[in-house]
């Protein structure tokens, strides 16, 4: 019998794991950057089958979140119910755009760095309020304005019909 070749391109539906080098000291398998997300190789969890994944690329993330700074920055004499109310409509934005399947940890990671922006933004209103919004409080403001990162698109099998 023919001795199978294993596939060490690090590409394709024979790729290794994502985070596991393939034997032989070769690097991961190669990841690209296409409409806001990082594209990469993967082992589906249902059959261990080939996949590719999608997460929310780490310098959109980072610049999204600094600009969502600079504009509380701006709007630092607003109410917080204005600010609430339109950190909300951001974050369901992000959402709507980002919440694919296996990207939760990212756009939860979103959710958690625009909240840290929020409390810092609170922290620069007054002197008094230099000493800073507890934890407690800013997670009671962030669960009443700012929704929950969950996954809002289906697989795309499930969304297609596609079947392979």
């Amino acid at each position: 019998m023919a001795k199978r070749r294993r596939n060490t391109s690090g590409r394709g539906p024979a790729a290794p794991a994502v985070g596991r080098a393939p034997s032989g000291g070769e690097s991961k398998p190669e990841t690209f950057d296409f409409l806001g997300f990082t594209h990469c190789c993967a082992k589906r969890w249902s059959d261990g089958g080939f996949t590719v994944i999608r997460t929310s690329m780490a310098k959109l993330l980072g610049a999204a979140v600094k600009k969502i700074g600079q504009t509380l920055k701006a709007m630092r004499a607003t109410t917080l119910d204005e600010q609430g109310k339109w950190l909300g409509a951001v974050e369901r934005g992000w959402l709507g755009y980002h919440a694919v399947p296996r990207n939760f940890a990212t756009i939860n990671s979103f959710r958690d760095r625009v909240i840290e922006a929020w409390r810092r933004a609170l922290r620069r209103r007054s002197q008094k309020a230099a000493r800073g919004i507890s934890w407690p409080a800013m997670r009671a403001l962030a669960a009443r304005f700012i929704p929950r990162a969950t996954i809002l698109h289906p697989y795309p099998s499930q969304r297609l019909g596609v079947t392979t």
